[in-house]
């Protein structure tokens, strides 16, 4: 009888342990990831954008592919319970709290209050949502100095 309780008290135990892996953002197989970096190298930092949409991928590849200087607006969240919530800073191998969570498109001029940089809006989340008329959690974003460099593996982001 006690062997069968000590068992019961093993598998317990073990199921409750959590897997690192399993609390890592994981990269999504249907998306496509962007490297974002300054244009002119202010801030020296960057951010990942996801797409999913076929146009929107055809798009970026023909910005990177034509050196052009595209801004990026989307919808920012610091909520890490989303699935895909993964954002990193490849020049400076470090993670972001915040990730994009809808592409809103390439233009080549917005509103001053969407201009910023990925290191501003990491130490400044709140504000940053609350200036750029946020729904509470989710912020805009479109820096000004900030374009496509390059497409980037998935493998490249863990």
């Amino acid at each position: 009888m006690k062997m069968i309780t000590l068992l019961g008290i093993m598998v317990a135990v073990l199921c409750s342990c959590s897997n690192d892996d399993d609390e890592k953002p994981q990269a999504d197989p249907a998306l496509v990831y962007f490297l974002v970096t300054e244009t002119d190298v202010e801030h020296g930092d960057s951010y990942i954008l996801p797409l999913k949409d076929a146009e929107a991928i055809a798009e970026a590849r023909a910005i990177i592919a034509n050196n052009e200087k595209k801004i990026i607006l989307a919808e920012i969240s610091n909520d890490p319970n989303e699935k895909y919530s993964l954002n990193k800073d490849l020049l400076k191998n470090r993670t972001w709290s915040w990730h994009i969570v809808s592409f809103n498109g390439f233009v080549d001029t917005s509103i001053e209050i969407l201009d910023g940089w990925p290191a501003y809006v990491e130490d400044n989340y709140s504000e940053w949502v609350e200036n750029t008329k946020g729904d509470g959690t989710n912020g805009n974003i479109g820096f000004w100095n900030y374009t496509l460099e390059r497409e980037v593996p998935a493998d490249e982001l863990y």
